[in-house]
């Protein structure tokens, strides 16, 4: 399948070539594709903590400490 690629898009493409760290622009655009999908997972892993913190199911982190301190004989 062939597209026509904007300039500007291809201008971008072809600095990132330059740079001969890809092999093809399949390569970069595989690559790309990889770093969106990074990107998303950990949008959504962040929304999942704000929504956890939000429903109080998350406990401030000096709690956390002093439970285990005490739980494992641990003094501050």
């Amino acid at each position: 399948m062939t597209h026509e690629i904007p300039t500007q898009l291809q201008s971008l493409i072809d600095q990132r070539m330059a740079t001969g760290r890809y092999g093809s622009q399949e390569d970069l655009l595989v690559q790309a594709l990889h770093a969106l999908d990074d990107y998303d997972q950990a949008v959504s892993e962040i929304q999942q903590g704000i929504d956890d913190e939000t429903a109080g199911r998350m406990r401030p982190l000096a709690k956390v400490d002093a439970d285990l301190r005490q739980k494992l004989g641990f003094s501050k």
